[in-house]
Order: structure tokens, then sequence, then C-alpha cells
């Protein structure tokens, strides 16, 4: 992330968790789907909230929930450096001891500024995940 998601990121996030037709999410899962091949972490985080169920996305957008393939996508977001991989990862009990220490961060805190700052900025999905921690 390094305090802003690349575009398409951003993009597909608009797209999937904020519409409810499903051509659009779909074109917002294949463009998180072409980021994560490029190397993008973020984008696999976001891939990761598809397959964790209606409690993280629009149970009608189409995606079968699939813990084990969410878990492993959320820890390597983290370990890849996505602040939102960390704050998911930790959301969803994915923030192991060995992802904490392969993750770039020095602290799950480090990864929270990150996406608050970003929030600070302005996006609103970053708010929503600062209001989260601030919740749970």
């Amino acid at each position: 992330m390094k305090g802003k998601y690349s575009k398409p990121v951003k993009t597909a996030v608009e797209l999937i968790w904020s519409s409810f037709d499903r051509d659009e999410i779909r074109r917002g899962y294949a463009m998180l789907m072409q980021a994560a091949q490029q190397g993008d972490a973020d984008a696999l985080a976001f891939i990761a909230r598809c397959f964790m169920g209606e409690e993280y996305v629009w149970p009608q957008a189409g995606f079968k929930a699939d813990d084990e393939n969410a878990s492993k996508l959320m820890q390597k977001s983290a370990m890849m450096g996505s602040a939102t991989g960390v704050l998911c990862a930790a959301r969803s009990a994915n923030l192991t001891p060995s992802v904490e220490r392969a993750m770039p961060f020095a602290s799950f805190k480090e990864a929270f500024e990150e996406i608050l700052g970003q929030a600070e900025r302005g996006d609103a999905f970053c708010c929503y995940m600062v209001g989260n921690v601030y919740y749970w």
C-alpha cells in the first residue's frame, strides 16, 4: 500500500463494496485478480475478503465462502506488506505469530497508522477499517 491503494485496487473496491450489480462486482474482482498477479499485496487482501462470507461481502455478489483460501490469501497479503492485510488478518484471527514475524511492519500499530493516514485523507474503506479496529 505505502500510503495509498493502487488505482486498480481502489476502483475494484468501489465496484465490489459499493455496487449491487453482479456484473460490476465481477469486473472489480477481475481487476483485483490482475493486480494480485502483478504483485499487489492489497489486491490479495481484498480477494481474501471476497471469500470470507457475508460478514465481509454482499451475499448476493456470488462469492462462495472458502475460509481456508481466504486465510492463506490474507496471511500472504500481510506478509507481502499490505497494511489492509494486517488489519483484516487481525480481525479474522489470521495474524498468527509466524505472519507477524514475516510481515514488513514492526507492529500492528505501524500497519494501523498507515491505514489511519489514508483514512484521514478521505479513503472511505480505510475509515471503515479504522472504525472496525476501534470497535473490536
